[in-house]
């Protein structure tokens, strides 16, 4: 959706106001033109669909309805590559990238099962599961990381959080691009599958995606009189994902 104006007509009062005080007062005012934006720094691009084949990765929340795909033991390979929709407004910033989703054991066992085999009589065997996350930006990779565990929950609403690492990067973004989250697994556990669930909520643990912390935008606003000496108030947000993101516009004008 291309970005356009918003633009509100507004009739100003102009109202003279007299106080006075013994006590002196804190100035208050503000020059003509002030604008403070109070943006919150932290962006998420969310996985939603039920299975590996209908997954992709969208900045709503999700439905609340949790998608995933069980890993048999032994399985090595990839799970899903989705992509973002097109990036509207180009962006250049330094940011705190992680990526996250969640597992726990699929086959109505005991949450021991693959601790048990990690630590047997005759050795240490290796019964982990590790999720490996690849992120790339215009086709250039800016994320890659693995996280490792040993599984030992056993419901969705209790599954570990398998959050990668948080990487601090500088990430440019050109109108077009799109973001690509690659998933991978190993799951070395014999005793049970595991599922890696997304696109529940709102608990983290049983949804998945990319959070990056940093200001991605600054929106524009403009105030113009037109010929009837009214006043006409403008508002771009340039948004990196479009004006779609924007739930709820709120003025208090003071004058």
């Amino acid at each position: 959706m291309a970005n356009r104006g918003i633009s509100i007509v507004l009739l100003i009062l102009l109202i003279g106001v007299i106080a006075s005080s013994t006590v002196e007062a804190q100035d208050d005012s503000y020059k003509p033109g002030y604008i403070d934006w109070q943006v919150k720094p932290v962006e998420q691009l969310f996985v939603e669909g039920m299975t590996e084949d209908t997954a992709v990765l969208q900045r709503e929340r999700p439905d609340q309805t949790e998608g995933g795909m069980s890993l048999d033991p032994l399985f090595n390979g990839e799970i899903f590559t989705i992509q973002s929709e097109p990036v509207q407004t180009a962006f250049s910033q330094a940011v705190k990238m992680s990526v996250f989703f969640s597992v726990y054991l699929d086959d109505n066992v005991g949450p021991e099962t693959c601790f048990r085999q990690q630590t047997t009589s005759l050795g240490t065997s290796d019964a982990s599961t590790t999720l490996t996350y690849t992120v790339n930006l215009g086709g250039e990779q800016i994320y890659q990381e693995s996280v490792t565990y040993v599984v030992d929950e056993i419901t969705s609403g209790q599954a570990i959080n398998f959050s990668g690492a948080e990487n601090e990067i500088n990430i440019t973004a050109n109108q077009g691009d799109v973001f690509t989250l690659s998933l991978s697994a190993v799951h070395n556990c014999i005793g049970s599958s595991v599922m890696v669930q997304w696109g529940g909520g709102p608990e983290s643990q049983n949804s998945g995606g990319i959070i990056m912390e940093g200001v991605l935008y600054q929106p524009e606003m403009r105030m113009i009189l037109d010929e009837s000496n009214i006043a006409h108030i403008e508002f771009e947000p340039l948004m990196p994902w479009g004006e779609s993101d924007i739930k709820e516009i709120k003025w208090e004008i003071w004058g």
